[in-house]
């Protein structure tokens, strides 16, 4: 975003390796070194939910048995992981 009201324009969330091919400033990057103790715990509470909800079932997600996704996404959205399939 530019300082100047007149010439307000806004600019599109860098993405994954973006910075890499994107001319972006320093503070435009978002780090996990600068996430806040929410966002952290938020971290902890996702790794946590993939190794007890996900990584123990991965030959069933495989083989895509019926309903197990419903299931796990369903688990994911009652421990409030719901913000992370936007």
């Amino acid at each position: 975003m530019t300082n100047n009201p007149d010439k307000m324009e806004e600019q599109k969330p860098i993405t994954g390796g973006e910075f890499l091919i994107r001319d972006v400033k320093p503070e435009e990057v978002f780090i996990p070194d600068e996430w806040s103790e929410e966002q952290k715990m938020m971290e902890q509470m996702c790794v946590d939910f993939v190794n007890q909800e996900i990584v123990p079932h991965l030959d069933r997600i495989d083989s895509m048995e019926d309903g197990l996704m419903e299931s796990i996404v369903t688990k994911a959205g009652a421990q409030g992981h719901s913000d992370s399939f936007k």
